[in-house]
């Protein structure tokens, strides 16, 4: 269930359908598209921002990242995150 999200959200990053820095649509909407439950979303979600593929931001949703995702045999190295935002990433 999750694979399907994961390459959903992969697909549309690396097709540039959703530009560098906006948001995610929100886990209903993934839900909806994708034909998967909520919590499939959440953890499809937790793992691409555990590869630093997406940022997600309490009050903000989930972000893609400013830079082109890596490509999938390259180790992950995830940027130092903004000086304004007061979490780090997870």
């Amino acid at each position: 269930m999750t694979a399907t999200v994961l390459k959903h959200v992969e697909k549309t990053l690396a097709t540039g359908d959703l530009k560098p820095g906006n948001r995610l649509p929100t886990e209903r909407d993934l839900a909806a598209v994708t034909g998967v439950g909520r919590a499939a979303v959440r953890a499809a979600l937790q793992d691409l921002e555990f590869r630093c593929i997406v940022l997600h931001h309490v009050g903000r949703g989930t972000l893609s990242p400013r830079t082109r995702p890596p490509s999938p045999t390259a180790l992950p190295t995830c940027p130092a995150p903004p000086r304004s935002w007061p979490h780090a990433w997870f």
